[in-house]
């Protein structure tokens, strides 16, 4: 099965350029912030708006999908509540279903269509993460990862994570700290989101909802408001 790969330069879903395994530009995400409001807006390669959210403190954020209508973003994502908290399920244009799981903190995120039962994930984000040991000691017979190998695999990935203090700015969302050893910095492999040939289908729906959903995923890791906290308030909402 031939796995695409897309990689988050830098590992920041609201800020970012998604390329392809050949370098070529794909998406690039840019958040502007605003005394009023905060948006984030999604380019294709061709400088196509594919998909914007606009960032609110109390209710869900408001998704817009190409030339259609701002929803709530639960509207477009229904979250489950109970028993499984950490999944999102949403549609696409031929009402196929599909659903992330992975929303809980400490995991990443896998999607999986409703086509074989939700049984086998179609796309999964492998986590930035730091490549031991340092390069210079695979001369004594050590491994070492190769910071392009991609993976695609039910096993969760371990990775470094911290806790940042949740304010509106690009380092909230940023769980990937940079470490040292000394004066040398440990490097890392990129972040990707890797893509079996079924998701390939709805590609711009992929991104879009992961970007989406990895900006509330990190979030509530970080120590901001989680995403049930905010779940909760959109439904309090609809029912007054």
């Amino acid at each position: 099965m031939s796995i695409a790969t897309l990689t988050l330069t830098p590992d920041n879903p609201i800020n970012t350029t998604i390329t392809s395994s050949t370098g070529d530009v794909l998406y690039n995400v840019v958040t502007e912030y605003t005394r009023k409001s905060t948006f984030t807006q999604v380019r294709n390669q061709n400088d196509e708006v594919i998909g914007s959210l606009e960032w609110r403190d109390i209710l869900a954020d408001r998704v817009r999908i190409g030339d259609q209508k701002p929803m709530s973003m639960w509207d477009w994502m229904k979250k489950s509540v109970v028993p499984f908290k950490d999944q999102a399920v949403f549609v696409d244009d031929q009402g196929r279903k599909y659903k992330w799981k992975g929303l809980a903190p400490g995991r990443s995120l896998e999607l999986y269509s409703e086509d074989d039962g939700y049984h086998a994930p179609i796309a999964k984000f492998n986590r930035s993460h730091a490549i031991w040991p340092l390069p210079s000691e695979s001369s004594i017979g050590l491994s070492t990862v190769s910071p392009t190998e991609s993976t695609f695999s039910l096993s969760p990935t371990l990775t470094d994570t911290q806790s940042i203090s949740p304010t509106l700015t690009d380092t909230t969302y940023i769980t990937r700290p940079q470490i040292n050893v000394g004066t040398r910095k440990v490097p890392r492999t990129p972040a990707n989101l890797a893509l079996t040939p079924r998701a390939a289908e709805i590609q711009d729906l992929v991104v879009l909802s992961f970007l989406f959903l990895e900006k509330v995923h990190r979030n509530g890791e970080s120590g901001g408001v989680s995403s049930d906290v905010v779940m909760s308030g959109m439904m309090y909402a609809h029912a007054c």
